[in-house]
């Protein structure tokens, strides 16, 4: 707010970012929501978007993430949709499976046809690299649990399969529960 006051717009932005995130935290989805798109309207007032591209970034996926524990998909969706323009713009890959993950995230909900989310989790999973990780695993099973129409029977078990197996090897009991629920 101080920041925010003196016209320290960087610095405000990077505040309410840490602000928002503890907002997140605590279920206050509004409050985080609130001092994300305060972030947001700083960085765009200073001019300096793009020198402060990982805070624009992040900011994003906080305005995103607030909407959907809010309940306002339609809104979130396209949120991130726009967090993994971004992302894939700056070349972050944790971000944009992020942003594939949020996006992917109430369309199983809500059961919608929402072909654009496999398409975002396929360029996250392409670009997250092959090792064994957290995201990987994530992004694997909602493939997967997504494709159910699309991929072939085999290759889509193989997938869930391999999500299982790199869950088990990270030895991740948040992962594998995930991996386990879509399988």
């Amino acid at each position: 707010h101080h920041y925010d006051m003196a016209r320290l717009d960087a610095k405000a932005a990077t505040a309410y970012l840490r602000a928002g995130r503890v907002a997140l935290v605590m279920y206050a989805h509004r409050e985080a929501l609130k001092l994300a798109t305060r972030g947001l309207e700083c960085l765009d007032r200073s001019g300096e978007s793009q020198r402060h591209s990982v805070v624009l970034l992040d900011l994003h996926l906080l305005v995103a993430e607030a909407l959907r524990h809010d309940g306002r998909f339609v809104e979130c969706m396209g949120r991130y949709r726009q967090a993994a323009d971004l992302a894939m713009a700056l070349d972050a890959p944790e971000a944009l499976a992020q942003a594939a993950l949020g996006y992917d995230e109430p369309r199983w909900r809500c059961n919608l046809d929402e072909p654009y989310a496999n398409t975002l989790l396929e360029r996250a999973l392409a670009r997250i690299g092959s090792g064994d990780s957290v995201l990987r695993v994530y992004l694997m099973a909602h493939l997967a649990h997504g494709s159910q129409d699309s991929m072939p029977g085999e290759k889509r078990t193989a997938l869930l399969d391999e999500s299982v197996a790199m869950a088990r090897r990270l030895d991740d009991p948040r992962a594998l529960i995930e991996s386990l629920r879509l399988h």
